[in-house]
């Protein structure tokens, strides 16, 4: 074939507008409209990143926030996140969370809580009666924030709207008995909390519960081995010697909680809904708002507890 006839061919396919990239978004104008895309504009949904970025990086380039995470992919592209996962580091925080909370969507290791705490988006909405009154059963709790053993400050109120009842239990680091039930929460393998396995065989499978998620718990320390506040060392030292990671262990340095409570003995335990209303507490019984979660929860009747 002669040259000319090779360059006649080349002209005739470049005309023909298989190579041609109006917009120079890095598409031909014949794979925009295979697309659907605006062969005229380089980000056809306006969203900040070009048609062709999106497709290299599996975005939908007709969609301005292709996982529907409230952030656009061209956000979630200036941040490094990857805008076709809500939740681009698998921390189990959303992006958008994390950048509202002012952590790192696209580092698994800058996350909301070191613990992996329940996070409510929407905590601010919820009805805060404050801590300066008492706990009163069937009234909204009061919201606080304190830290926990990784150092972080946990506020109550993400443990809201989480599908689950929350149980608060107030102990001291130096208290017999609250040792004995955060060793029973851990799986000790002495079972030393002789209470529940010999008199409620009912409430054997609480620890099981909580790890699954199906019942939140929260211990709360108000005073150290010498009875002063305790600080964060007084948070890890009982978080290793009662390991159970779905256990956020925070320090009411300050007995706020414990006012508000009306703490007549340790431990003492308290249930919390979902919603925030102190659903079940008895100053006499602390046993009572542990099964009254394990009978919400399972559908079965604890028999053998006598209250």
């Amino acid at each position: 074939m002669r040259i000319g006839t090779l360059i006649t061919l080349a002209l005739v396919v470049a005309c023909s507008g298989d190579s041609k990239d109006s917009d120079g978004d890095g598409l031909t104008d014949l794979e925009e409209d295979e697309l659907g895309t605006d062969p005229e504009s380089d980000d056809s949904d306006g969203d900040g990143l070009s048609d062709g970025d999106e497709v290299a990086l599996g975005s939908d380039p007709l969609v301005p926030d292709t996982d529907g995470d409230g952030l656009t992919d061209g956000e979630e592209a200036e941040l490094g996140s990857d805008p076709t996962s809500t939740d681009s580091d698998g921390d189990t925080y959303l992006d958008p969370w994390e950048v509202a909370e002012g952590t790192d969507p696209a580092d698994a290791e800058s996350r909301i809580y070191t613990g992996y705490w329940p996070y409510n988006p929407d905590k601010d909405a919820l009805e805060d009666p404050g801590m300066s009154g008492r706990a009163q059963q069937g009234e909204p709790a009061g919201r606080f924030v304190y830290m926990d053993q990784y150092g972080d400050d946990v506020d109550s109120f993400d443990y809201a709207h989480q599908g689950a009842p929350v149980l608060m239990d107030l102990s001291a680091a130096w208290c017999p008995p609250c040792q004995e039930m955060a060793d029973w929460l851990a799986g000790g393998s002495d079972n030393s909390y002789e209470y529940y396995s010999g008199w409620y065989p009912c409430l054997m499978g609480i620890p099981d519960i909580v790890n699954s998620g199906d019942i939140l718990w929260i211990t709360i320390i108000n005073e150290n081995n010498q009875g002063g506040q305790p600080d964060q060392s007084v948070l890890e030292k009982w978080a290793e010697a009662f390991p159970n990671e779905n256990i956020a262990v925070l320090a009411d340095d300050y007995q706020e909680f414990t006012n508000w409570m009306r703490l007549s003995g340790y431990p003492s335990v308290m249930m919390v809904s979902e919603e925030m209303e102190v659903q079940v507490w008895d100053k006499s019984d602390y046993l009572l708002p542990i099964v009254t979660a394990y009978e919400e929860v399972t559908g079965e009747a604890c028999e053998d507890y006598a209250g």
